[in-house]
């Protein structure tokens, strides 16, 4: 467990697979069963059905946010090779990437990432209203800082809808760029790509 101090509050952090090697299954089931974020079913179903199992596998690692013995948010993070299209970016974010990224020598530049694959605020019992955004994202800038200083890494990124605007704006707002957008396997949505140099 990691203790972070944002904005006079003290958060404390532990990562999905260190409640479950410590603690009977059932019990890390029931704390993340309570989890609710009626914005985002998706947010809500991949840590209910889906985090435990990436992070035994070390696919990715959830990591979930308590205050005064509150669940009242949680991220997932996972090691990325993020291809950007050169063209698509703007002359001087080029310049930054190419300080540690891969030249392919074609149309887009490999650049090592770190992705933050989920984020969101759990809504039961309204948990919701003990963090907000800002100190979301400081707490993960702080981890995805610790996870640069270890594996290198020049940027991170995440995805949003490209129909939440405000969203979009709240990313804008805490130094995202917008890069990219790809659409999601079932081809219904389009996901909008942000990054922030680390």
């Amino acid at each position: 467990m990691i203790s972070i101090t944002v904005a006079g509050k003290s958060f404390s952090i532990i990562r999905l697979n260190e409640l479950s090697d410590n603690d009977e299954f059932s019990a890390v089931k029931n704390i993340i069963s309570d989890f609710e974020c009626p914005l985002n079913d998706e947010v809500e179903e991949f840590l209910k059905y889906n985090a435990l199992d990436f992070s035994v596998r070390n696919q990715a690692v959830s990591y979930l946010i308590f205050y005064d013995d509150k669940f009242v948010a949680y991220f997932t993070l996972a090691n990325k090779l993020l291809q950007v299209q050169k063209d698509k970016i703007s002359k001087t974010v080029l310049k930054r990437l190419l300080r540690n990224a891969e030249d392919t020598g074609e149309d887009f530049l490999n650049v090592p990432a770190i992705l933050v694959a989920q984020l969101g605020k759990n809504y039961n019992n309204g948990n919701n209203k003990c963090i907000d955004g800002e100190e979301l994202l400081c707490i993960i800038n702080y981890f995805v800082k610790s996870v640069q200083s270890l594996i290198g890494g020049a940027v991170y990124f995440l995805e949003c809808d490209s129909d939440k605007n405000k969203v979009i704006k709240f990313y804008e707002d805490n130094g995202f760029v917008l890069f990219s957008s790809r659409k999601t396997k079932s081809k219904k949505t389009k996901l909008l790509q942000f990054m922030k140099k680390i």
